[in-house]
């Protein structure tokens, strides 16, 4: 039986007790990243984890004591740990993290999803941080669009064109429609691709070349405002791998994605 599958199996159950607000969620991961990491409050686990809280993607133990353990273990090895919270996204039970990672002589970022049941933390799905390359994010600095004015696209609409993105663009092999659904000024971040609608052609055609049979499963659309979260598995691949990914829509376009994958940086 694959991890996934084990987990999915143990999974926690949903909310049973009062509805908690999209702002107590990211209270709680706020405390989570503030105080348990940055903090080393090891204690405050206590309060904002369930018992049988679950990482998936990741080799940790089911539980707030394998959460624990590996809290140690890192934290014993990497001293100086620091994470900084870049982008967070509240929708429903689901709070979205964006994440850069401090240690001595390295940087990395990250991306996370993390369910939210009973008051506390229930669930996250957490693929391995990447390495973070400074420089480029410099370059890549003003070069998107600019965020449009609020209520000048509906989540549905930006959630139609991921879809397409994902459906049409990357599993039907039909590039053409790239056309209608990103803008010309596309900035993709983390992963090494050249800015604008062209440069992501390009990375495109290499990838199918190279690979035929890709696809990518969605597994979960999380839409607030003008963003998107995405979280998906590449198969299809010698080395299958789960991502999430936030895309940022203006203009009626996809306009801008912080995306995390192995090879990133």
């Amino acid at each position: 039986m694959s991890r996934e599958r084990s987990l999915f199996d143990a999974s926690p159950a949903r909310d049973r007790g009062e509805p908690m607000t999209e702002a107590d969620n990211v209270r709680i991961l706020t405390r989570f990243i503030e105080e348990v990491w940055n903090g080393q409050q090891l204690p405050v686990l206590d309060e904002i984890m369930n018992d049988d809280y679950l990482v998936h993607f990741q080799d940790v133990d089911p539980g707030i004591e394998g959460y624990r353990r590996i809290w140690r273990s890192t934290t014993a090895t990497m001293p100086g740990l620091h994470f900084t919270m870049k982008h967070v996204i509240a929708k429903d039970d689901k709070v979205t993290l964006l994440y850069l990672v401090d240690r001595p002589g390295a940087k990395q970022v990250g991306t996370a999803i993390y369910r939210f049941a009973n008051g506390k933390m229930a669930e996250c799905w957490a693929p391995p941080s990447q390495p973070y390359s400074v420089e480029r994010e410099a370059s890549l600095e003003g070069l998107a669009v600019a965020p449009a004015p609020q209520g000048s696209s509906t989540e549905e609409a930006n959630v139609a064109l991921l879809r397409r993105f994902i459906g049409e663009v990357w599993n039907g092999h039909q590039v053409a429609v790239l056309d209608q659904v990103m803008h010309d000024r596309y900035v993709v971040h983390f992963v090494v691709v050249e800015p604008g609608l062209a440069g992501y052609k390009a990375i495109w055609h290499r990838a199918t070349g190279a690979r035929p049979e890709m696809r990518f499963i969605t597994n979960d659309v999380l839409a607030k405002d003008d963003k998107v979260v995405l979280r998906y598995n590449v198969i299809g691949i010698p080395n299958p791998y789960d991502g999430v990914a936030i895309y940022r829509f203006a203009e009626g376009k996809m306009v801008e994605c912080w995306a995390v994958e192995p090879g990133a940086g």
